[in-house]
């Protein structure tokens, strides 16, 4: 029996064995207190459905090798009081990276995804795929000496992200008009490299996914999430899961059409959102107002030097109550609003995430026309149910979602058969048991 795989292969069940029981039952175990603990033997044994004496046997088994921790005691009951479990966030250790257009960041994370240590160096505008894995594999290779140097555990893999369409299944960064690239095998040139399992995905996906689990989305099952700032990118959370869409490009909100005879975007099409509503397109309308003349802190801002301005120079400007400044951002703002509201009618979340610099800078100088927008655009009952709200992560929600990625994997019940490349990361594996097919 198959499930199927983004790229559309299939991917094996594992037949019925004692050893597949075990496993089940193991991540059962772990997943329990994850979720539950502190918790009791005897509680998880209620929770997970599991014989007393087989809840026993596998506590001992992760205590020993340090995925669980005692964690005080309970009340009792009667009797002596019940000891607690919970799980040991750095049992193990996963490394997070986001790689943008400018810079590529890696961090060091625990089980519960916080950044323990993160390394960023910037990368020079036209660097080839080359150059940038070489910066890549360097700031991961830095974080993973951070960690040495204390004598932490062991890094069982390495999530990506970065813009553009991934195969999540293969690794490969099938189109990023950001980076300029088409094709290129991400996890299969890291693997080489690092020799530990390496995750790929889009950076908005990898957002939602961050800001859903620890964030902003928490309990909302259908959420939109959308980044602001070089690029504009969609994350979708459909019942509670990413939703990527048959070749996983879903979300690509950026790219849809807001002016038909607008301004030319860098994916090659005329008035899509980024290209009246990203970093460049603010920058862009600031230039054109300092070039007409207008009366503006803007110029100021950025030293007296037109080329200079960006979409900083014209927030701080708008801070500083600069009337030219604030109505770029209000028209950015209502773009972004009617975008959303396109978003709105065709998916009807009860959730919209906004994140990235430009909202973390401008706050509701982009936000309150952006709620404006949508309100008057969408269908009325679906725009009163839903909740615009900013995220909450701040920068650190790529490389947190860079790294649940991985802790996804690694908490997934160990169903499924071993890759052609490599077999999952799942709990019963770091433990030392074979998945077998």
């Amino acid at each position: 029996m198959n499930k199927p795989r983004n790229d559309g292969g299939p991917v094996r069940l594992r037949s019925g064995s004692k050893q597949l029981i075990r496993d089940l039952n193991i991540s059962t175990v772990v997943e329990t207190v994850r979720q539950r603990g502190p918790i009791s033997r005897v509680e998880i044994a209620e929770v997970a459905k599991l014989g007393r004496s087989t809840v026993t046997g596998i506590v001992n088994l992760l205590l020993k090798e340090g995925i669980l921790v005692e964690a005080g005691s309970a009340e009792s009951r009667g009797g002596r009081k019940p000891v607690l479990l919970a799980l040991n966030p750095r049992a193990r250790c996963v490394i997070g990276v986001k790689l943008a257009p400018a810079s590529v960041t890696a961090a060091l994370a625990d089980l519960h995804a916080q950044v323990l240590q993160k390394v960023r160096r910037p990368l020079s505008r036209g660097q080839g795929p080359e150059a940038v894995f070489r910066t890549l594999l360097d700031v991961v290779h830095e974080v993973q000496r951070m960690d040495d140097g204390v004598k932490g555990p062991p890094v069982i893999g390495v999530g990506v992200v970065l813009p553009g369409i991934v195969n999540t299944t293969t690794g490969t960064s099938v189109a990023s008009h950001l980076l300029h690239w088409a094709n290129i095998p991400v996890r299969e040139l890291l693997e080489k490299e690092l020799r530990i399992p390496v995750l790929v995905d889009n950076d908005a996906n990898a957002f939602a996914l961050a800001e859903r689990t620890y964030g902003a989305g928490q309990g909302a099952d259908n959420l939109l999430c959308v980044t602001v700032g070089v690029g504009i990118g969609g994350g979708i959370i459909t019942n509670g899961r990413v939703y990527r869409g048959s070749i996983t490009g879903a979300g690509e909100i950026g790219h849809i059409t807001i002016d038909e005879r607008g301004p030319l975007c860098s994916c090659g099409n005329r008035g899509c959102l980024e290209a009246l509503a990203s970093d460049g397109a603010i920058a862009q309308a600031a230039r054109r107002a300092v070039a007409k003349g207008r009366k503006t802190l803007i110029l100021e801002a950025a030293g007296g030097d037109p080329s200079a301005i960006t979409r900083e120079t014209v927030v701080l400007a708008a801070h500083e109550g600069d009337r030219v400044a604030r109505r770029i951002l209000r028209e950015a703002g209502r773009h972004l609003g009617t975008g959303l509201a396109n978003a709105v009618n065709l998916l009807n979340p009860e959730r919209i995430v906004i994140g990235g610099e430009a909202v973390q800078q401008a706050g509701d100088l982009l936000l309150s026309p952006l709620r404006e927008a949508m309100k008057e655009r969408s269908f009325s009952v679906l725009a009163d149910e839903v909740a615009v709200v900013p995220a909450a992560l701040g920068e650190d929600a790529w490389l947190v979602g860079a790294a649940t990625l991985v802790l996804e994997e690694v908490f997934t019940p160990p169903i499924y058969g071993a890759d052609e490349d490599r077999p999952p990361i799942t709990i019963p594996s770091l433990l030392g048991h074979t998945v077998q097919g």
